[in-house]
């Protein structure tokens, strides 16, 4: 008995530090329920998920370490999972139960790739049955040291499923032990972040996808207690039976099986040999699972196709071979997707080609909006350069006008000077001829008196001597009175006639003759009524007078009609003076005196000639006159 008691403490202390940390992965079948392994495996199969565990370890050792466990895990809508384990350890006079809740979420990268997360929280409990040590009743050291506590524990594991490759990483201790009995355990424990389970498995179908081959590895990493590796073999026959192998290093090896019933129960067991290394003891160890698989909960309709990922269950393994019906269906589902998917792709395309439609569109409206800018700019700068050119020729044309108008202005100077030179001229033309007439008569009168006076001494030769001084005296006497007194009097009258003095200043302000502009030149026309078409007309007899100026039978355009033949005259000479082949008569009709321009028999002619003449500003009043 003594020595049985001590083999109890040593087993007690030996495991007293992993008692406050639960361990509930140390199964050897974790595979059959991996949601002992890592929580993110909550829901993994698909639809509700029960799983009763039993573990005997050194089975011929009393007190050997005991451990129970059950587990419930389902999917629920959107990729959540939630799940809870119930475990009891029991080793020796030690017994440690713990309770955690789990929650998951699964993601889907693609078809038949996902990556899981779950996190778990929960309690445990320690209890010490010192009942089952009699001689230690006394022992009031180890009774402090054993008293009663509890703590708050929990884990956390992310994982990859990649087709049949899966792959995920544990972290068994989330929470460091917080006890809440005054008299705690005062050895080692393991605190977070110092112990990570890494475990990966592969499925290998082979004969027609009814056997598989799925070899397991697991590896235990701790900061305070020795790593510890892993390896499993389980091969799965027709889905209904697996048969296998695993070592654990410092354990040995264990042997283990099962049958699946209905792809929903499965009934497994393990059997581990004698440990080897450090925990070797000459006796074995063994383990039964019991597992049921329910039905699948109901999927959320909006997401169904969104968010479904791909189950992993080691009870139901078999790939579901579809019927005719289903292949048919999935061949129409897949022409489908491979329709909808052209036609993503065509309206992509579409509004690809759209967008680089409407890119060009606006590229082309931008060049031709930019064409037409620098079209417009081009139009204003022609614009510009015409009107700066209009101006330019305007100015030049201003320029020649003021310079013509200021040769006019010398040349009508120049006429005025030497019209006034003439007149001056002829004044004294007419001044000197009147000056030699009276001369003349005064040398006539001279002549005339010499000679009376040579006949008178002719004829009285006798008595000449006594009347010599009266016929002297009286003879200068009737001369000299008479002859002054005639040139005096004629002289002012003959050369300036008063009707050419009183007329010609009013004709020449009215008509100037040396100006070239016809306009200022031409004087008013009489107002006659116009016709429609072709012009202002008149038509005249021919009286044939006997006045030599009258105008003949014909048809003429007439510039100009006065009553005074002089200013017909000028106009006349000042058009010819021009260059224009002016003409003026006489029509008895009015007694007016015309200017024409043009003459011909032929009417039509006229008329045309009389457009063209009206057409000019100088001539704008021009009109025909017909003489019949």
């Amino acid at each position: 008995m003594q020595r049985v008691k001590y083999l109890i403490l040593f087993l007690l202390c030996f495991t007293l530090g992993k008692s406050l940390a639960q361990d509930i992965s140390n199964f050897t079948q974790f595979f059959v329920n991996p949601y002992t392994l890592n929580p993110s495996f909550a829901g993994i199969d698909g639809r509700n998920a029960m799983t009763l565990s039993y573990r005997k370890q050194w089975a011929g050792v009393e007190g050997g370490p005991t451990i129970a466990n059950f587990s419930y895990h389902t999917p629920l809508k959107s990729g959540l999972n939630i799940g809870i384990n119930v475990a009891n350890d029991s080793r020796g006079i030690l017994t440690n139960s713990g309770l955690l809740f789990t929650a998951a979420y699964s993601l889907k990268i693609s078809e038949g790739n996902f990556i899981r997360f779950g996190i778990s929280g929960g309690g445990s409990w320690n209890t010490v049955d010192l009942a089952k040590l009699d001689d230690l009743g006394n022992d009031l050291a180890l009774v402090n040291l054993l008293g009663n506590t509890s703590s708050v524990i929990g884990n956390a594991g992310i994982s990859a499923h990649l087709k049949t490759f899966h792959v995920g990483v544990t972290m068994p201790t989330l929470f460091t032990p917080a006890y809440v009995s005054e008299d705690a355990f005062t050895v080692t424990e393991v605190k977070p972040f110092e112990s990570l389970i890494i475990h990966a498995s592969n499925r290998f179908y082979f004969a027609n996808d009814k056997h598989i081959f799925e070899p397991y590895v697991v590896y235990r990493m701790n900061n305070v207690l020795p790593s510890q590796y892993e390896v499993a073999g389980v091969v799965h026959l027709n889905h209904l039976v697996w048969v296998g192998g695993s070592y654990k290093q410092d354990f040995g090896i264990s042997a283990l099986g099962g049958i699946k019933i209905n792809k929903k129960f499965a009934v497994g067991a393990s059997y581990s040999l004698a440990n080897t290394g450090v925990n070797e003891l000459n006796s074995p160890s063994y383990e039964i699972h019991l597992s049921y698989l329910g039905k699948a909960p109901k999927s959320d309709s909006k997401t169904k196709n969104k968010t479904k990922v791909q189950a992993y269950s080691f009870i139901d393994t078999e790939i579901k071979k579809l019927t005719p019906r289903e292949i048919a269906a999935e061949k129409k589902k897949q022409e489908e997707l491979e329709k909808q998917k052209q036609q993503e792709a065509q309206a992509k395309q579409a509004a690809e080609d759209k967008k680089k439609q409407e890119e060009a569109l606006a590229q082309q409206q931008a060049e031709e909006k930019k064409q037409q800018e620098a079209a417009v700019a081009a139009q204003l700068a022609e614009e510009t350069r015409q009107k700066e050119a209009a101006a330019a020729a305007a100015a030049a044309l201003a320029a020649k006008q003021a310079q013509e108008k200021q040769q006019q202005e010398i040349a009508t100077q120049q006429a005025e000077e030497k019209k006034k030179q003439e007149a001056q001229a002829q004044q004294a033309a007419d001044q000197q001829a009147r000056k030699l007439s009276e001369e003349k008569k005064a040398a006539e009168v001279a002549a005339a008196t010499a000679a009376a006076v040579v006949i008178t001494k002719n004829t009285e030769k006798e008595p000449v001597k006594e009347p010599v001084k009266d016929p002297v005296k009286e003879t200068p006497k009737e001369p000299i009175k008479e002859t002054p007194k005639e040139p005096v009097k004629e002289t002012p009258k003959e050369p300036i006639p008063k009707e050419p003095i009183k007329e010609t200043p009013k004709e020449i302000v009215v008509v100037p003759v040396v100006k070239e502009t016809p306009k200022e030149t031409v004087p008013p026309t009489p107002k006659v009524e116009e016709k429609a078409d072709v012009g202002p007309e008149r038509t005249y007899k021919f009286s044939g007078g006997s006045n030599p100026f009258e105008l003949p039978i014909g048809n003429y355009v007439i510039v100009g009609a006065f009553g005074i033949r002089d200013n017909a005259i000028k106009l006349a000479k000042g058009l010819v003076y021009i260059g224009f082949n002016a003409n003026y008569a006489y029509s008895p009709e009015k007694n007016l005196w015309y200017v024409h321009v043009f003459e011909d028999n032929d009417i039509n002619r006229v008329r045309t000639e009389r457009d063209k003449y009206r057409r000019m500003p100088r001539f704008k009043d021009a009109w025909l006159l017909t003489i019949e």
